[in-house]
Order: structure tokens, then sequence, then C-alpha cells
């Protein structure tokens, strides 16, 4: 038996053995290599064939010149053009109303209203007349006795006589004090006239303060009297619509503008004319506004039965410039604020910039930048489309760019 505890035997490997370990995982690799190509190389070859970029779809028309005659609408609220407190210019009782003195009263102009008390006015009248009289009556006294004078100094044979001699100053006082006496009979009479209360113009009570039996001081407040035969209308515009105005046609004549609102369940239509702007901007909207007047018979509906009623919501619209050569499109088709994209030839896009007369949230309308015949997408685009094939969904073929 071997000694307990003996150390164990560790044999080391042949040179042999050390390289067939070393060879073996080598010869694997080659082997693998060389079967990788094998079937590398009996592979067929891919064929590549190009990626088919087809056309896009788009919406587009053919554009033709055409007349616009152009048209801008706002809205507004009726007032009369004239407005004003009816105070009295007298103080006294109120003596007398009209049965129209109500509000929604109208009156012709000059139509008494009301009348306050008269008859203190009535003895200032006959008391300044009786001062005029009794003027008269010292002027001619002074003129006989100033005639008198003159006679007396003529006989006395004393020379160049004095004004005082001749009673000449006394003379001046008397006609003075005759001008005087005519001045407070006429003050008296005109007094007495504005007690009577007339209308300033044709027009309608809006606000009535007053009735029969109340004092009244001058300049308190009777009533708020409209105009009833002019009316206006103050439109808001801002500066891209006031260009499309023909303003010193307006200063000469007006323009025309329609007029409309719900009356009822239909709608009415009036006929006026703009007559002028406010000369400002509106500090807070930066707009501008035009007035609108109808007077007389414009106040009738077309139906000939309507009045424009004061405080009347309505929607106007004004006539505008014409312009002879312009090009309409949908909306749609501007695109980058200034451009639309033109079809060529080879049915292409080409963005073209054009001049805008007028754009709208239905359409635009170019002046130039465009011909007859062109055509012009009218599909939603987005950027970077330019030289994009395209083929229409409308019969429309292509136009030089």
């Amino acid at each position: 038996m071997p000694e307990e505890n003996a150390p164990i035997s560790n044999n080391p490997l042949t040179r042999k053995e050390k390289v067939t370990r070393f060879l073996m995982p080598l010869a694997v690799l080659v082997v693998g290599l060389g079967a990788g190509a094998v079937v590398y190389t009996s592979k067929p070859p891919v064929e590549e064939t190009p990626a088919e970029i087809k056309p896009r779809a788009v919406n587009t028309m053919a554009v033709e010149v055409s007349s616009v005659s152009m048209t801008v609408e706002s809205q507004g609220t009726v007032e009369p053009r004239q407005r004003v407190n009816l105070v009295p210019q007298v103080s006294g009782e109120i003596a007398w109303v009209s049965e129209k003195f109500v509000n929604g009263g109208t009156f012709a102009q000059g139509e008494p209203i009301l009348e306050i008390d008269p008859r203190d006015y009535e003895l200032a009248v006959v008391s300044a007349e009786a001062v005029l009289a009794d003027a008269q009556q010292q002027l001619e006294t002074a003129k006989a006795q100033s005639e008198q004078a003159i006679s007396e100094w003529n006989l006395l044979d004393r020379g160049e006589p004095s004004a005082l001699a001749l009673r000449k100053p006394q003379l001046a006082g008397a006609e003075a004090r005759l001008k005087s006496a005519e001045a407070e009979l006429l003050k008296a009479r005109l007094m007495l006239e504005r007690t009577m209360i007339v209308a300033p113009f044709n027009g309608i009570i809006t606000t009535k303060s007053v009735d029969r039996g109340q004092f009244v001081s001058a300049g308190t407040q009777l009533a708020e009297v409209s105009s009833f035969d002019d009316m206006e209308i103050r439109l808001s515009l801002p500066e891209r619509e006031v260009d499309k105005l023909d303003l010193e046609a307006m200063r000469r004549s007006g323009l025309m503008v329609r007029i409309s609102a719900i009356s009822g369940e239909r709608s009415k239509v009036w006929q006026g004319r703009v007559v002028r702007t406010e000369g400002r901007i509106d500090s807070r909207t930066r707009n501008t506004v035009v007035v609108a007047q109808l007077t007389g018979a414009d106040l009738i509906a077309e139906d000939g039965v309507t009045r424009l009623t004061i405080g009347q919501f309505v929607r106007a619209q004004i006539e505008g410039k014409d312009f002879d050569r312009v090009y309409e499109l949908p909306r749609v088709a501007l695109h980058n604020g200034d451009s639309v994209y033109v079809v060529d030839l080879d049915n292409k896009l080409r963005e073209r910039k054009v001049s805008l007369v007028d754009v709208s949230d239905e359409y635009i309308l170019v002046g130039e930048g465009l011909r007859d015949g062109e055509v012009v997408t009218i599909s939603p685009m987005t950027s970077g489309v330019e030289g994009v094939e395209v083929v229409s969904l409308a019969p429309n073929a292509g136009s030089e760019s």
C-alpha cells in the first residue's frame, strides 16, 4: 500500500497535445468562414428597383380675369342727426301742454309744445308800452323847446350860441330815453314770445321731464327732442376696409349704402349715403368711423311702410371701389400671406408671389401676378412643396409658369 498523505503526481502535457489544443479552434473558424463564403457566393443576386413617387392629387382651378365692385360691411345703431335738451328762457308755471307732449310724440318745426303762464310777461309789455309813450312825449317836448331856444337866440343876435343855450343836450337825452324805451318794449315782447315753447325742428320727444302746473326756471330741462327727418348711423371700419372706399367720391356726393335690419319676421332694407368720416381714429379699436345718413323718404324701407327707428341695430353694406382686372380665388389658395401655387406645363407646383387687392375669410382678389388661364391649386398646402408633381382633381391642363 502506498504511504498515507503522499503527494499526487501532475503529469505535464506533451508538445503534441499542446499544438492540438491550439489548432483545433482555429480550424473550426476557418471551416465556418469557408462555408459562409460558399453560401454567400451561391445566393442569387437581388435586383434593386427605384421607389415609385406618385404625383400628389390636388384641387385646382383655371383663373380668369374679371371686374369686381367692392362692398364694405359694418354694423351700427341708428341715431338722430340732431338731439337737443329743450329748456325755457323764462321762468313761470307751465300753463298749457300739447296733447302730443309725451314720450314718442312728434312735432313739426315751429309747432307749439307747451306754454309758460304768460300773464306776468303780458303786463311787462303793457308797462314797456307806457314807458315808450312817455318817452315819445318827452322827446316831442324837447324838440319844441330846442326850436324855441334857437328862435329866441336869433332874435337877440348875440353871436354864436352854445349847445346848452339851444337845449341840444336836453334833446339828445330825450332821444336816448326813447331808444331805451323802445328796446325795453322789444325785450318785453320777446320774453312774452318765449313763454310759448315750440319745436326747433321736425322731431320726436324721446324724454319728457315736466308737465302742466309745474313751476320751471330758465334753463330747466323740459324734454329731450330728437330730429325725426334726419338719421345717422356710425359705422366702425378697420383700415383695410377703409382702403376699399372711394373717399373722394364720398366727399363729393356720398357713397351708396344698403341698410338692413330684422323687423318682425322679415328683413327690411333702406337706402342711404355715407357722407363723411369723423376725422379721427378710435384710440381703443384703431378703427375709423364713417357716418351714413338717411333723410326724408329714405327713412321708409323698400316695403313702403316700415320706418327706421332711433336706437335700432342695423347692418350696412357700403358701395366700394370698382376694379376692372382682378382674379378671384378661394381663400384656401393663399399661402405664406402673399403667394399662390401655380401648376406649370410639367404638372409641377411653382410658388408665385401676387399682389392682393382684398382678402376675406372666403376669398382673395389678386390684382397682379397671374395671367388668364393659369392653373392654381385650391387645396391646403404645406411648406416645401415647390417642384412637387401633382395631378389635378379638376379637369384643367397645366399652364406656363
